[in-house]
């Protein structure tokens, strides 16, 4: 897209616009080419595999700090998100954009409570940068898959089982990682 139209659309000057597009060249988001624009970049299966090499093995360890910070308050509202997520699936419009907001709330407030300020910002922007990737929750079976490995993680939390609650929590993604690449050799 040219900046002028970008400047234009946003009633900036071109200046910020070009500064806001370096820096999103820099941090991987787009690419900048000669004589054409800014084109969004698409993450490589490298890079995905990368991103959730961290990701599985990081969200694990927030999920086995969280236990000896969760209170039986905070296990009840996570019950409670996953019974609003099963109302989500039988719910005759069934909106993927919906869980899948859903779905990051619910390990959110697990990872909130790891007491590691600096490893829930990490799992946060790896999970904004990989926002790019095609979106796992396409189907009534990815929601029904999720739903009960979010059950199974809850139960484990429940019994005070940190490294019972990680290793679900590990399977958990790497099961969305298995998922994604096999959607990525569909297209």
């Amino acid at each position: 897209m040219i900046i002028s139209h970008l400047a234009d659309q946003f009633s900036v000057s071109e200046i910020p616009v070009r500064e806001a597009l370096q820096r999103l060249s820099l941090e991987g988001y787009v690419q900048l080419v000669p004589h054409v624009g800014a084109i969004v970049s698409i993450l490589s299966e490298e890079e995905i595999r990368e991103i959730f090499e961290l990701r599985i093995y990081m969200e694990a360890l927030a999920t086995q700090l969280a236990v000896d910070h969760l209170t039986n308050f905070h296990l009840e509202n996570l019950e409670k998100m996953i019974e609003s997520s099963k109302e989500m699936l039988t719910s005759t419009d069934c909106q993927f954009e919906e869980y899948a907001k859903h779905n990051r709330k619910f390990h959110e407030y697990i990872y909130r409570h790891c007491n590691n300020s600096r490893l829930y910002k990490i799992i946060f922007e790896l999970w904004d940068y990989s926002n790019r990737y095609p979106k796992i929750f396409h189907t009534t079976e990815t929601l029904q898959k999720s739903i009960e490995e979010h059950t199974e993680i809850l139960n484990a939390l429940k019994e005070r089982d940190a490294e019972l609650a990680a290793e679900r929590t590990k399977n958990h993604k790497h099961k969305a990682y298995k998922i994604l690449l096999d959607m990525l050799k569909e297209l």
